[in-house]
């Protein structure tokens, strides 16, 4: 027994481990987790032969209507006599799992009240551990209650038109155990993640504590994936964001003039601090080698990536412009005319265009909002 628990444990160590690696995550962001989940599903089976099927059902939000479902994650793992029995083929056709072609099942989802995993979920409570340490810990003395004969026959009755029947044909037994990640404060109450499903084809099973301690570890294995891949996911859109927003600045930064013009009796510095990671702050100078310069400071409505893309149109504009030719009021009335088609109406620039002649001290200039 010693010995199984440390094998399980050891591949428990690579599961959290590939859960980590960063390679094709980005990609396949939900792999990973079913990948996971089908495995620690598998260290059940091999350590707990006497079941029969396995699955873990989660629960999902679906972000568009905020409804929620119970939603099969990894395969189902289950036993050869299960496969080749009458059971199965009226239990697979109604999950929509195809044992000769996983890949190609259909997503099991069902509603929170629907299925033997809804009813299980609301009308029974996990297993208490008995208190036997000696012999009787291994003793098969725990009976589980069969599934209610008439329980498909009720769940029929109640189906709306067109609804079709969840998780059919199965008669023998049932234990269930709900998914909850420990909390560091045991005063906080757990929230279930979703549903451990474990099946026996008998009706008069009983199991040891030893064997429903180690479902009920396996239970919690899964919850923890479950937590931590919802972290490492978190993890993984924010260092995106981060990368999204290191690059728009890297960006914006090269949008700005690096150095400043230098022309006789004009003193000019610059600086530049966004108030986010990137920003809608823009200034430039255009020096056409006349004795004048051109200088722009403006500032796109809004912060971060929006109103640098905005920002980048107004100086992708000014740059198309024959600027030598132009009065300080006409770049400003022109690029108004371009701009105001690529932008929507929500958004706006306040910019002020001067031209600076260096030799008469006399400044053009004109603002826009």
């Amino acid at each position: 027994i010693n010995r199984r628990y440390l094998e399980s444990i050891h591949s428990l160590t690579s599961i959290y481990r590939d859960l980590h690696e960063i390679e094709d995550r980005y990609d396949y962001p939900f792999e990973r987790i079913e990948n996971a989940i089908t495995l620690v599903l598998q260290q059940l089976i091999e350590h707990c032969p006497k079941i029969d099927l396995a699955k873990a059902m989660v629960i999902y939000e679906e972000p568009e209507t905020e409804k929620k479902y119970f939603m099969r994650i990894g395969n189902p793992e289950y036993s050869e006599n299960f496969k080749n029995s009458e059971e199965s083929l009226s239990y697979f056709k109604s999950t929509g799992y195809n044992p000769d072609d996983p890949d190609n099942s259909e997503p099991e989802l069902m509603p929170l009240n629907k299925g033997l995993t809804g009813y299980y979920f609301e009308q029974f409570n996990d297993i208490r551990l008995g208190t036997e340490s000696g012999p009787e810990f291994f003793i098969e003395s725990y009976p589980l209650l069969p599934i209610p004969k008439n329980f498909h026959d009720n769940a029929n009755v109640s189906l709306e038109k067109g609804e079709k029947l969840y998780e059919s044909g199965l008669k023998g037994s049932l234990l269930t155990e709900k998914l909850k990640v420990p909390e560091k404060d045991p005063s906080i109450v757990q929230n279930a993640r979703g549903l451990l499903f474990v099946y026996f084809m008998g009706e008069n099973v009983k199991l040891s504590w030893q064997e429903i301690f180690f479902i009920q570890i396996i239970a919690s294995q899964i919850a923890s994936i479950i937590e931590t891949d919802a972290l490492l996911l978190e993890h993984d859109q924010k260092k995106m964001l981060d990368d999204q927003l290191n690059m728009a600045r890297e960006i914006q930064e090269n949008l700005l003039p690096r150095r400043v013009p230098n022309i006789d009796g004009l003193e000019i510095s610059k600086i530049n601090q966004p108030a986010a990671e990137v920003g809608g702050d823009y200034y430039d100078f255009f020096d056409l080698k006349d004795g004048k310069i051109r200088v722009v400071i403006a500032d796109a409505s809004g912060k971060n990536v929006p109103a640098a893309i905005i920002m980048t149109v107004f100086k992708t504009t000014l740059s198309t412009m024959d600027l030598a030719k132009m009065s300080a009021a006409e770049v400003l009335f022109r690029a108004n005319n371009i701009i105001a088609k690529n932008i929507t109406n929500d958004r706006f620039i306040t910019a002020m265009y001067a031209i600076i002649d260096s030799i008469t001290g006399q400044v053009e200039l004109s603002s826009a909002g």
